[in-house]
């Protein structure tokens, strides 16, 4: 009997805070993702073509390259939306809504919103991704 069972949604997390890319990507992995990770922007790229993610998770404020300036990277030569991008990021969520504004395809959860609400996003990402196709 062939069993037919949908693909595991794969997430790129990336944040130069060690601890906190152990803590999410043990979180997401509990709750079913397939999960790649890395502290450094600069090999987003790579990861990016290498392991096809439904959803990129980025910090914003790293040193050498920011989180915006990441995204607009990932948008410009990936502008059909996918990934998706997720900001997730401890700076006030005012202004972190206005830098997902500034990238399109992008949503933000503020890293005080709990590892909850940025599994219900990713969801959501998700799923909006998967209604389209």
């Amino acid at each position: 009997m062939l069993l037919v069972t949908e693909a595991v949604p794969k997430v790129l997390v990336v944040d130069d805070d060690p601890d906190n890319l152990r803590m999410v990507s043990r979180f997401l992995e509990a709750k079913g993702f397939s999960v790649v990770v890395t502290s450094s922007p600069f090999e987003v790229t790579r990861l990016l073509r290498e392991q096809e993610p439904d959803v990129v998770v980025l910090d914003v404020m790293m040193p050498a390259l920011d989180g915006e300036a990441v995204a607009k990277f990932i948008r410009g030569e990936w502008p059909e939306e996918r990934p998706q991008i997720l900001f997730y990021s401890a700076i006030d969520d005012e202004r972190l809504q206005l830098l997902a504004g500034r990238v399109p395809g992008s949503t933000a959860v503020a890293k005080t919103a709990g590892l909850g609400a940025l599994y219900g996003s990713i969801k959501e990402l998700i799923a909006s991704t998967s209604s389209q196709q």
